[in-house]
């Protein structure tokens, strides 16, 4: 069985948490996680209030495979998969998508079988 590091976690999670900008907490998080999770490439999506990509962040990956990627489903599921390549995008004024997870109905209620 693996040792949890606790102290150390508490500390990641207390450094990540007192970044309160999107961006910076992202990239803060997709930084530090590597010393908990080892991982060769990350991609990350921003999503609007509308479910539409509106930028990314990558580590270790070249952009023309987000690229590639975008373009396929953005073709193949434009309702679903929207993409607006854009720093200033403003929400669509429609309801906003809001999911609300049940944590209590997911399978695993034990961290340790993640471990």
């Amino acid at each position: 069985m693996t040792k949890i590091p606790w102290p150390q976690l508490n500390e990641f999670i207390y450094s990540c948490g007192s970044v309160w900008e999107l961006y910076p907490f992202t990239e803060k998080i997709v930084t530090e996680i590597h010393r908990f999770c080892k991982y060769d490439q990350a991609l990350v999506h921003f999503l609007d209030g509308n479910q539409n990509i509106t930028d990314y962040h990558i580590v270790n990956m070249d952009e023309r495979w987000n690229n590639a990627y975008m373009q396929y489903y953005s073709n193949v599921y434009p309702e679903k998969y929207g993409y607006l390549p854009a720093s200033d995008v403003k929400e669509v004024k429609t309801t906003p998508v809001t999911r609300i997870y049940e944590w209590d109905r997911f399978p695993c209620k034990d961290l340790r079988q993640f471990l």
